[in-house]
């Protein structure tokens, strides 16, 4: 198959053929079975590269691998054949299944896929009991900028608070304010209170957000086994 053909495929797929190209190629598919074949395999291994775990680059590298098949094939003296088709295929399929292993490899975990905040309740731990209001609305509507400023004022008269500092950092967190965020989750990491491990969670999952990975890493493995995070920890060490 010639690279003209090939270049007729990639296009046809892409939606880059006018429409009278189109309807023309689409009448060639019709009549040469050959050809409509190969564009099936074509599309299903475009098809089995897309998808979130792939590289963006996944398809480009793809299609210059094809590329080079393309290449041997017109280097070849001998006319196109059955035979010489199915190797071909082959080797797209063996391809395929090596940059699957490749991209599975790379693929990282999302900070989504792990932050799971829980709803707030501030309001019946006395206090200032229409701002502790005020505060919890605002975080479990994920207004996280009003939630601050509320968090802000409740940490005046109370600054010992470790629970309305830890959902402060969370808020921060969510606003991708992660150099402020982290600065309160280290603070209480090193603190004797019972949200020390909840805020090394945090820190990791803040790493996580930051896609850095071998930092994430170190702070989950400070989690120790009796914490009640330990298992998720666990899982997501798995997954990287």
């Amino acid at each position: 198959m010639d690279e003209e053909r090939y270049t007729a495929i990639d296009r046809y797929l892409a939606n880059e053929m006018s429409a009278a190209e189109r309807q023309a190629f689409e009448e060639q598919l019709r009549q040469d079975i050959e050809l409509a074949e190969k564009l099936d395999i074509y599309a299903q291994a475009n098809q089995s590269l897309t998808g979130k775990e792939h590289a963006a680059n996944s398809e480009k590298d793809f299609r210059n691998i094809l590329a080079s098949v393309i290449e041997e094939e017109k280097e070849s003296a001998a006319p196109s054949s059955p035979t010489r088709w199915y190797i071909w295929a082959a080797a797209a399929c063996i391809t395929l299944a090596l940059l699957a292993v490749a991209y599975s490899i790379i693929d990282k975990p999302e900070y989504t896929e792990y932050a799971h905040i829980q709803p707030l309740e501030l309001t019946q731990r006395g206090g200032n009991s229409a701002l502790l209001k005020h505060a919890q609305d605002a975080f479990n509507t994920k207004d996280y900028n009003q939630a601050i400023v509320y968090f802000n004022s409740l940490l005046q008269d109370d600054p010992e608070n470790i629970d309305l500092l830890i959902h402060k950092g969370i808020a921060l967190l969510e606003l991708d304010r992660t150099e402020e965020a982290d600065a309160i989750f280290k603070q209480v990491s090193v603190s004797p209170s019972v949200y020390q491990n909840q805020a090394r969670w945090l820190l990791a999952l803040s790493a996580l957000k930051q896609k850095e990975y071998d930092r994430c890493e170190a702070l989950l493995k400070t989690i120790p086994e009796d914490a009640t995070e330990y298992a998720e920890a666990q899982h997501l060490l798995n997954d990287l």
